[in-house]
């Protein structure tokens, strides 16, 4: 669950190839078909690829995406049947609800703080990009024949993530998937499909409401689990 939050991923010379697009001439054209986006709410299929896996694992949901009227994201993701559950982000700390299991994982947030810094660029506003790719992050964007990539790259020795690749199509800017690399051979694919920007959604919708009985495990737990 954590690979949607980024909602945003290896840098391999083959994709480099097309004509290299200004992040200013790539936010003006995206302005002019999205003037402001303070709601999102997309469809989605994941695409799970990971050597542990003898096939890709495919899971279908719903995301979605609110800026508060001081500023804060909001964010909220729900999976269908078979992989049931849901995952939130709320005063600094990460959600992730398993229903098969019952089970809640909590997290600091701290330990994600990239994923709330790419959150926070979601309006596509110039100024929040720019800021954090001097800081952060390396980004490129290339014109295909028939789309836009954007590749973004953490700049820190120890990255959380490889690269993210967001894809648009052409006519529109419509974004239409994005790859989430972990590393060179576990990667997370998301397919949108249904889009709708600026939707009516109330906050309400990112309330934490844990079910009856579930189990909650908290990040020390998990990390003892793994060891």
């Amino acid at each position: 669950m954590k690979r949607i939050i980024c909602f945003l991923v290896m840098l391999i010379p083959l994709f480099l190839m097309g004509e290299e697009v200004s992040l200013e001439n790539f936010l003006e054209k995206f302005h002019d078909n999205y003037p402001e986006i303070s709601t999102l709410k997309i469809n989605f299929v994941q695409t799970k690829h990971s050597p542990m896996f003898l096939e890709p694992i495919q899971a279908g949901g719903s995301f979605y995406y609110m800026q508060t009227d001081n500023g804060t994201p909001l964010l909220r993701w729900e999976y269908a049947p078979p992989y049931e559950g849901w995952g939130m982000i709320k005063d600094n700390t990460y959600y992730a609800y398993t229903r098969k299991l019952n089970q809640l994982e909590v997290y600091s947030f701290e330990q994600y703080r990239h994923y709330q810094e790419l959150l926070g660029a979601l309006d596509f506003s110039e100024e929040t990009i720019k800021e954090l790719v001097e800081e952060r992050y390396s980004l490129e964007i290339v014109e295909k024949e028939d789309r836009f990539q954007m590749l973004i790259q953490s700049r820190e020795e120890q990255p959380a993530f490889a690269a993210i690749h967001l894809y648009f199509q052409k006519d529109g800017l419509e974004p239409v998937q994005m790859t989430y690399y972990e590393d060179t051979e576990e990667y997370v694919s998301f397919r949108f499909q249904e889009k709708k920007v600026n939707p009516e959604l109330t906050e309400d919708l990112f309330e934490l409401q844990v079910p009856e009985n579930t189990t909650i495990v908290s990040e020390e737990e998990i990390q003892r689990m793994l060891q």
